[in-house]
């Protein structure tokens, strides 16, 4: 079940295509890199935003909407499934979620149970 009473102030739920977990790690990553002014001489400077994000179908006002979400929050945190280190792309995925664990909280949540734990990603 899912607590509704909060949810417009405090998450945001985007939806985007199937396979582009890569893509949209890299647009949040590159996003709070950029309003928090430190995307300058960074490799996701170079990142075309417009292409990623139609690649992903996820449109650059939802990705701005939940940039300025994590940017704001107070407490911040990504919530992923064990599964991620099945993914095809789990290395990559581990380099970007190195870099975003500077700015938020990495939650994993095991599929076998409901115990929450925190993880850290080394670059």
């Amino acid at each position: 079940l899912q607590d509704t009473r909060d949810l417009q102030e405090n998450c945001l739920f985007a939806s985007y295509e199937i396979h582009t977990e890569a893509a949209i790690l890299a647009l949040i990553l590159r996003g709070i890199l950029e309003k928090t002014s430190q995307l300058k001489g960074h490799v996701l400077e170079k990142v075309d935003v417009g292409y990623l994000s139609s690649e992903a179908n996820m449109s650059e006002e939802e990705l701005q909407e939940l940039i300025a979400l994590i940017v704001k929050a107070k407490k911040r945190a990504l919530v992923l499934n064990r599964e991620i280190t099945k993914h095809a792309d789990s290395a990559f995925l581990y380099t970007l979620l190195s870099g975003l664990q500077n700015y938020l909280e990495i939650l994993h949540i095991p599929c076998d149970d409901s115990n929450v734990t925190t993880a850290f990603y080394d670059s």
